[in-house]
């Protein structure tokens, strides 16, 4: 393999690594904490209970936070995928969501 071959590969991989936002914005009047992690559409239930947050931050009541996500780009292009959760105390809420969303948070009933 030549070395001009290698380079383009890398290159080629570091295209390939894509950034996208998440958006979560606090309508309560309560602090929450949200955390991001990556899509468990394939895992099992321990998988899911032992897996890392890729972000991880508490939001004050009437504010809102940006989260930089880095992804992989798909081979079939599709937008990556995110689980969000949502905790105040120990309620919890959890949802899914592509990149360049916005979750809102106003009521968390049980």
């Amino acid at each position: 393999m030549r070395k001009a071959d290698a380079d383009e590969g890398v290159l080629a991989n570091r295209s390939r690594r894509l950034e996208t936002t998440l958006e979560v914005v606090n309508c309560m009047d309560e602090p929450i904490n949200a955390r991001i992690f990556e899509c468990g559409h394939s895992m099992h239930a321990a998988a899911l209970l032992m897996r890392q947050t890729l972000a991880d931050a508490m939001i004050s009541p009437g504010y809102r936070r940006l989260f930089k996500m880095a992804y992989m780009e798909e081979d079939d292009g599709a937008e990556a995928e995110f689980d969000v959760e949502i905790r105040l105390g120990f309620r919890k809420a959890k949802c899914e969501v592509v990149g360049e969303q916005i979750v809102y948070v106003d009521a968390m009933d049980l």
